[in-house]
Order: C-alpha cells, then sequence, then structure tokens
C-alpha cells in the first residue's frame, strides 16, 4: 500500500517523521522527569535551568532548538543538543520501519516497541537508569502482541527462550567480571532491557542484538574517552542495545516475513502438488521476494529490486517481461526454477499457482 504512488509514499514518509520526531520529544520529556523525580502526567514542560514554563513556539521539534539557537529564550542558557538529536533519530526511525514494514499491525508493533527503546535510551542517557515502568510497558506490548501471532503458543516459546536464554546467560558472564574486575561491569537494567527485546526477537534475533549491542558499546565507549571523559566512567548500555535492536529488526528478520513462509508452505501442502520445489513470489511495486521450498522446508530466501515501469498500481505490466526478469534473478540468487510451481499471492490469499515459459528452461 505504501508504494502505490510516489506521491503516497513521500506523503507518509513525512507524517512519519512528524510523528516520529514528537513522539521522541514526549519521551525524552518523559524520561528526564522519570529520572528527576517529577511526575509525568502533571505540570507543563519547562526549562531545565531556570524553571520557566515553555510556550508553544518553543515545543516544536528540531525547529524551536534550531531557531532559538540552542539556548533557553527565557534565561539564555544553553540546551543539551541531545534534545534535537533525539527528535531527529525518532523521525529517522519511525521512518525507516514504515518503509520496512509498511502499513501494517507490524509497523504499529514496531513503532510501539521503537519507543519504548528510545524512553530507555533517554532515561540511561540522563540518568544511568533504564526505569522498571518501561520494562513493563515492553512487556505488556509483548503479551498484546500474541493476540494477532499466527501462533501464539510458538511466538511465546520462542520470545521466552530468547528472553531468559540472552538474559541469563549474560548475566552468568556479567557476575563472573565483576568479580574480576571488582566493579559493576552491565545494570541491572540493562539485562532486563535485553530480556525485553529477546522477548521480540527470540533467542536467534536477541543473540545477534547483543553482539551488536557489546559492538556500539565499545564504540561508544571509545569515543567518550577520545573527547575527554572519565576513565572508568559507566557506559550507559540502553543506547547500545536499542540500536541494535533496531538494526536486528531491519536486518536480521528473514526478507520474506514468517506468514508469507507459512502460507505458501501451507498452500503447497493443501494442494498436494506432485512436484515438491516451490517457489514463492511476492510481488510488490519496487521490489520482489522469493522463498525457495523443498516440500515444507525453506531452502533460500532473497529480496531483489524491481526495474522501473515494470508493475504499477499492483499489476504486472508485463509478464514476459517480468519472466526474463524473475528467471536471471533467481539464477544469480542460487534459486533453481526448473520444474519448480510458483505460487503468487493475490489480497494476502494465495489464489494462483503460475507456470512462465521463460522459467523453466
Amino acid at each position: 500500500m505504501l508504494h502505490l504512488t510516489p506521491f503516497l509514499t513521500v506523503y507518509c514518509c513525512v507524517l512519519a517523521a512528524v510523528f516520529g520526531a514528537c513522539m521522541a520529544s514526549f519521551l525524552n520529556c518523559m524520561a528526564w522527569r522519570v529520572v528527576h523525580g517529577e511526575s509525568v502526567l502533571r505540570g507543563r514542560s519547562h526549562c531545565d535551568a531556570c524553571g520557566h514554563v515553555l510556550g508553544a513556539r518553543d515545543l516544536v521539534p528540531i525547529v524551536s532548538y534550531l531557531a532559538s539557537g540552542g539556548r533557553c529564550r527565557y534565561c539564555g542558557a544553553k540546551l543539551s543538543s541531545r534534545h534535537v538529536w533525539g527528535e531527529v533519530i525518532g523521525a529517522a526511525v519511525f521512518v525507516s520501519l514504515l518503509l520496512h514494514y509498511d502499513i501494517s499491525l507490524r509497523l504499529l508493533e514496531a513503532w510501539l516497541l521503537a519507543s519504548i527503546l528510545l524512553a530507555c535510551s533517554f532515561a540511561d542517557l540522563e540518568g544511568y537508569i533504564i526505569p522498571d515502568r518501561f520494562l513493563a510497558a515492553g512487556l505488556v506490548l509483548f503479551i498484546a502482541s500474541l493476540f494477532f501471532a499466527p501462533e501464539p503458543l510458538g511466538r511465546l516459546a520462542d520470545g521466552l527462550l530468547g528472553g531468559f536464554g540472552v538474559a541469563l546467560g549474560l548475566l552468568a558472564v556479567v557476575t563472573v567480571l565483576e568479580k574480576r574486575m571488582g566493579r559493576e561491569a552491565m545494570g541491572g537494567g540493562d539485562l532486563k532491557l535485553l530480556f525485553v527485546t529477546g522477548l521480540f526477537f527470540g533467542w536467534k534475533g536477541n543473540l545477534f542484538c547483543l553482539i551488536l549491542a557489546c559492538i556500539f558499546g565499545i564504540v561508544f565507549g571509545l569515543l567518550a574517552a577520545r573527547r575527554g571523559g572519565e576513565q572508568g566512567a559507566p557506559i550507559p548500555w540502553g543506547p547500545s542495545i536499542a540500536l541494535g535492536a533496531w538494526v536486528t529488526a531491519r536486518a536480521v528478520y528473514p526478507l520474506v516475513s514468517e506468514p508469507f513462509i507459512r502460507r505458501v508452505s501451507q498452500h503447497s501442502a493443501e494442494r498436494r502438488m506432485s512436484m515438491n520445489k516451490i517457489v514463492g513470489l511476492d510481488i510488490g511495486e519496487n521490489s520482489v521476494k522469493m522463498a525457495y521450498f523443498v516440500g515444507r522446508e525453506l531452502k533460500r530466501t532473497a529480496k531483489l529490486e524491481l526495474p522501473d515501469a515494470m508493475v504499477s498500481g499492483g499489476r504486472i505490466l508485463s509478464m514476459d517481461a517480468m519472466a526474463d526478469f524473475l528467471h536471471d534473478a533467481a539464477k544469480g540468487s542460487g534459486i533453481p526454477l526448473t520444474n519448480a510451481a510458483l505460487v503468487v499471492p493475490a489480497s494476502e490469499v494465495y489464489t494462483r499457482i503460475i507456470t512462465l515459459p521463460a522459467m523453466t528452461e
């Protein structure tokens, strides 16, 4: 739906950017209040330095900071650049997730999880803590997502394994390190945050998220040391975990979604095809996703960018051109097409099986 027209794509991306910047601004304020013991629900936004209540013109994300030169309009105190960078990052994250998940329930889940991770990052940067209430919100989100999962029990089991397996394993490693180092290596909030990411990514995705978080944390620590940071100062791992989770959500999840894989596999079983090789195609406006099965076992996936003017308004303009493109693309991706049935989706339901001569040569 997002790629029906270029105008719709740009329009949705602009809305997502504005929404992401506003959400990040709110989350940054909420995190600051939680860290400093202020009420989140009571009281208007105010300057951190002089306490003056901010007006509407002071609360426009990104724009207000740039217009004021990064200073409070009332006392002239210099404002932390973390505010505007947080808003920019929020906008970028929301747009990237929109482009990745399109307009769907999965996008809503991703936006909500991203909001929780942003809030945890802001709080960790402000006071080296990750409030339990933020983590509890992630737990509630995961439980709610189970009601919309095709296989809720399977996702629950994978999520618990990803959460407990990675978090408890890391806890054992951290405990040994702290005994040898004589100081805290990682806070309890960081471990609990990794438990939350494990619920959503499973054990494989969360293990990758942990590896990325360690790499990002080391890089951030080295950069802080080069900028004159205090040696041995604690490292806020929350932003590193959040960044690792974003990369995991964007890059580690299968190129072909689990529901897509499941529908192709079920369809092949229901039709009882004589041939056991199946290539599932998910054709969009700008790209095509391919899933190669032998029987019900997924062997390989690929995502390929479509040439211009090949698909418009959800329709393939030239079946012959599409056949030639898919033949060459599948060959380059190592997906065999000889004697393979091609299952093409139509509005979430697989309604037809097509055979293109150019693809079976």
